[in-house]
């Protein structure tokens, strides 16, 4: 199955693939109706497995490099200050540096992003955020040299 990573507090980041892809129905609290939705299980390297929906599945792909990078590696190895990511809010966000919480087992640990944020057509706001939220809330990584002025998805983008 496909490699996927994710950050845990306290235990750092974890490798797993995906062993099983079932379809499952979820109340659409908008459409006030059932919808089918594909949910994959992950099976970690050291034996625990989660389910994920697909975006966040697709979320996880997007903001590490599972091939490339070690899973032991520091966390601004594992996300790199200076990358943009669009995010599920309609926003960009752009990794500045990662600290860790007070009560980390370990002191690289990581596990709080500092980044830029900015919401199409808003200005760019400095935040901080729990990696366990930030990785799972990524459209898409951009890539080097791309304009965030069409970014997300063809909309107007944000000001200076």
């Amino acid at each position: 199955g496909l490699l996927v990573r994710r950050f845990f507090p306290r235990y750092g980041f974890h490798d797993g693939r995906i062993i099983k892809l079932r379809r499952r129905q979820i109340f659409d609290q908008k459409k006030g109706t059932d919808r089918p939705v594909l949910v994959y299980r992950v099976l970690y390297n050291d034996g625990d497995e989660e389910d994920f929906m697909h975006h966040e599945i697709n979320s996880l792909m997007q903001i590490y490099d599972r091939r490339n990078i070690d899973s032991r590696a520091a966390p601004s190895l594992q996300i790199i200050p200076g990358t943009l990511y669009e995010t599920q809010q309609n926003g960009i966000v752009k990794i500045v540096k990662h600290t860790t919480a007070l009560g980390a087992a370990t002191r690289g640990e990581g596990g709080i992003v500092h980044m830029e944020f900015c919401q199409l057509g808003h200005p760019w706001t400095d935040l901080m955020l729990e990696l366990t939220k930030l990785q799972l809330s990524i459209v898409r990584k951009l890539q080097y040299g791309e304009s965030i002025v069409s970014c997300p998805a063809g909309k107007m983008g944000c000001t200076n």
